[in-house]
C-alpha cells in the first residue's frame, strides 16, 4: 500500500562528484532520482524514499550510482537497508514547526536546521550538503495520509524562503490515489529566479480534494552545475481557520496550591494557519462550572506555553475547576479539558478522627 526504501547513509564528495538512487521498471531505461547527495556528511543519517509512484508495477529495478568529475573523496557508506511498507493511520490536522528531525515526515535528504528560523529552533532544509545531483529531485512526504472526509476549509499553510537558481524549482503535489500519480497546487510552484531572504507565508485551500483522503508532498529540484538552491521550510501546518484546544499543564490533577492567586499554565494551541493566538482563561467553584469565580478575556501567547496568574483572591480550602481556549482575532477554538486543583494557603494538621464504630471492647 505504501512501498518505502529505508536506510542509514553517511558520504564524502569533493567537488561536483555525487550520488544517487536510480530506478527502473525494466532494468535497461533509469531514471526518477528520488535520492541524492553531494558534499560531506560525516554522521549517520536515516533516509526514507517513497515508492508509492511504482507500487502496482510487477517489479522494480533499483541501483545506487556514484558520479565523479575526477576529485578524490571516500565516497558513500550504506547501511541497514530494506524495502518495506510504510503504515500510518490517515490524520487531521496536521502541524509541524520543524524543530527537529522527528516531525511527520518521510524525508530524503531533508533536514532541520538552525538557520533563522521563522521561529522556534529550527527550519526544514532541503540540501543541507552542498551541490544538487544532476536531475535529482528531493521530496519531502508527510508520513500519514490526510483525512478531508470531515473536514470543512482544510487549508495548507507553511513559511517559505530561499532562492532558486537555474533550472530549479519548488512544487506542492498532491494525491488521491494513494500516491501513484500526483498534481500541483499551482498557485504555490516557484521557479528559477526566486530569490526570497526573508520569510514569505504561502497558503492554498485543499478544498478541491474534500471528503477524500490524500496524500501532500513538497518536492525541489535544480541543477547540479549550480550550488544548491538552498529551500527553507517552517511552520507547516493543515486543518482549518480555528485554532485547536490548549492543553493544561499546570496545576493538574486536584494539586494543592499555597497561593490565593495561583499561575494557570497551558501547553500552546495549534493554529494551522499560524496566526497570533491569545488565550482566555476561566476558573469556577463548581465541578459543574456554573459558579464562575476568575477569568480573563485574552493572554498573548507564550513561546510553548501560555500562563496567567489569576487575579483576585480565591478562597482558602476550596477546590477549583479550571479551563482555557485560543482565539485568532477572527475565530475562537474549543474548550481545553478541565483541570483541576485546591487552595490551601496554611497546611494545617487535620483535626483527630473520633472513633465511631466499633468501639472500643466491641464484640
Amino acid at each position: 500500500d505504501w512501498p518505502v526504501l529505508r536506510f542509514w547513509d553517511k558520504h564524502d564528495f569533493a567537488g561536483g562528484s555525487w550520488g544517487r538512487i536510480e530506478i527502473s521498471t525494466n532494468g535497461i531505461s533509469w531514471g526518477n532520482y528520488r535520492y541524492a547527495v553531494t558534499g560531506t556528511r560525516t554522521g549517520w543519517h536515516e533516509q526514507t524514499v517513497d515508492l508509492s509512484d511504482w507500487k502496482n508495477h510487477e517489479r522494480l529495478f533499483i541501483r545506487f550510482r556514484r558520479g565523479t568529475d575526477g576529485n578524490l573523496a571516500d565516497g558513500w557508506t550504506i547501511d541497514d537497508l530494506r524495502l518495506e511498507d510504510h503504515v500510518a493511520a490517515p490524520d487531521y490536522p496536521v502541524w509541524d514547526d520543524c524543530d527537529s528531525d522527528e516531525g511527520p515526515w518521510l524525508a530524503a535528504r531533508w533536514r532541520s536546521v538552525g538557520d533563522s528560523p521563522y521561529e522556534g529552533e529550527g527550519c526544514l532544509l532541503d540540501s543541507p550538503e552542498g551541490r544538487y545531483a544532476p536531475d535529482a529531485r528531493r521530496q519531502l512526504v508527510l508520513a500519514h495520509p490526510l483525512d478531508l472526509t470531515a473536514a470543512v476549509d482544510p487549508k495548507l499553510t507553511f513559511f517559505l524562503r530561499g532562492q532558486l537558481l537555474n533550472y530549479s524549482y519548488f512544487r506542492v503535489h498532491v494525491s488521491n490515489d494513494g500516491g501513484i500519480s500526483w498534481s500541483e497546487i499551482s498557485t504555490l510552484n516557484r521557479n528559477n529566479g526566486y530569490n526570497q531572504p526573508t520569510w514569505e507565508k504561502m497558503q492554498a485551500s485543499l478544498s478541491p480534494w474534500l471528503g477524500q483522503v490524500i496524500r501532500i508532498r513538497f518536492e525541489t529540484s535544480g541543477d547540479y552545475r549550480q550550488p544548491a538552491s538552498d529551500i527553507y521550510l517552517d511552520n507547516i501546518g493543515i486543518g482549518e481557520e480555528t485554532p485547536g484546544a490548549p492543553i493544561p499543564a499546570s496545576p493538574l490533577e486536584q494539586a494543592i496550591v499555597t497561593e490565593l492567586r495561583p499561575t494557570l499554565t497551558v501547553e500552546n494551541a495549534v493554529d494551522p494557519q499560524s496566526d497570533p493566538l491569545s488565550y482566555q482563561f476561566e476558573v469556577y467553584s463548581d465541578e459543574a462550572l456554573t459558579q464562575l469565580v476568575a477569568q480573563v478575556p485574552a493572554v498573548a501567547s507564550g513561546t510553548g506555553t501560555t500562563s496567567w496568574k489569576v487575579d483576585v483572591n480565591l478562597p482558602d480550602n476550596h477546590f477549583y475547576w479550571w479551563r482555557c481556549r485560543a482565539d485568532d482575532g477572527d475565530d475562537t477554538g474549543s474548550w481545553s479539558e478541565v483541570a483541576t486543583f485546591a487552595v490551601n494557603e496554611i497546611n494545617n494538621l487535620p483535626n483527630v478522627p473520633v472513633p465511631v464504630s466499633p468501639l472500643n471492647g466491641t464484640t
